[in-house]
């Protein structure tokens, strides 16, 4: 960003990436001595008060606004913005998923579709080679090589969630700079990637946190096939993150505030309110009871000797999500 520009918009159902984008924004703006203003941009007073707190007199250097919306916001501000831009005065409008239709924002987008960053999810079945790019470009960005059939490879391992791709690679470039080596070799990957258990427990951690019922049996049926031996190792890394939705979830009932809450599980907030908390109001304490109850019951019936745990483990899974559909006891 070689300037401030008067007007951005920023939106996309690829998280990760649009996520970034932002957070780079507001740090190259904080780097050029800019004031960073985070506002609801859905409550006109709360919005119209930062763009004319911004402009005051009174205040001193420059400020990005940066207005959150779903889809409601005051066009006339922003409209105003362009026609007569601040000097002072920067304003992000950020959406946390895509344009929706018929909606104050998509309007604008389409106004100012010049101004407008869009970060859009892969087609399912694009996934994996959008999320093999990725890596490669990544490594780029450590000023690395990585080969095409490897990222392949990895993310085939991995799966397509793109932060846990963000993060292999940057461990993996650190390994090869460490070694004077500007491609990433198979062996620095494993080197340093966690077991393939690893992994498979983050496939499945990651579909339940969404509550996603087609991506939970998906995970299921591609570890089975890769791994039909790892049932048990699988369900108790993934019980990690499930319990620390279960604490999310009795702070939520005892009304304690993200901030405290985080504070009093010893967890980052950030960690909190954006992963916890989301998965925590997805499943309910309920829901995560039963999930630590299948689990538990899935572990015993391996070590008793069950012919197909994965059975007893899928069909547990599917009474959970749709009670009505399984009507066999377990």
């Amino acid at each position: 960003m070689k300037r401030v520009p008067p007007l951005m918009f920023l939106s996309g159902s690829e998280g990760f990436l649009r996520r970034r984008f932002l957070q780079q924004t507001e740090q190259k703006a904080i780097e050029r001595g800019w004031r960073v203003e985070r506002v609801d941009g859905t409550k006109r007073k709360e919005f119209a008060a930062a763009m004319g707190g911004a402009s005051h007199l009174f205040m001193q250097g420059n400020t990005l606004v940066v207005a959150h919306t779903t889809g409601d916001i005051d066009e006339a501000i922003v409209n105003e913005q362009k026609a007569s831009p601040r000097s002072n005065i920067s304003l992000l409008v950020y959406s946390p998923s895509a344009p929706k239709k018929k909606t104050a924002f998509s309007r604008l987008v389409t106004q100012h579709s010049k101004y407008h960053k869009e970060f859009t999810a892969p087609k399912p079945w694009k996934a994996e080679e959008a999320a093999a790019s990725f890596c490669v470009e990544e490594a780029a960005r450590y000023n690395k090589k990585l080969d095409d059939r490897l990222a392949a490879d990895l993310v085939r391992r991995i799966g397509t969630d793109l932060g846990h791709l963000f993060f292999e690679i940057q461990k993996y470039a650190f390994l090869a700079e460490s070694e004077g080596a500007d491609q990433i070799e198979p062996t620095h990957i494993k080197r340093s990637m966690a077991a393939l258990s690893d992994a498979s427990a983050f496939l499945l951690s990651d579909a339940l946190e969404k509550r996603s019922r087609r991506a939970v049996l998906y995970a299921v049926q591609k570890i089975k096939t890769t791994q039909p031996n790892s049932l048990i190792e699988v369900l108790r890394r993934t019980s990690s993150p499930v319990f620390d939705w279960l604490r999310a979830a009795n702070m939520v009932e005892r009304k304690i505030a993200p901030t405290d809450a985080a504070a009093l599980l010893g967890v980052n907030e950030w960690r909190y309110k954006n992963y916890l908390l989301p998965a925590a109001g997805r499943w309910r304490t309920e829901g995560i009871s039963q999930l630590i109850e299948l689990m538990a019951n899935t572990e015993r019936s391996v070590l008793n000797g069950c012919v197909d745990p994965w059975v007893h483990f899928e069909s547990g899974l599917l009474r959970i999500f749709d009670p009505r559909e399984v009507s066999v006891g377990l």
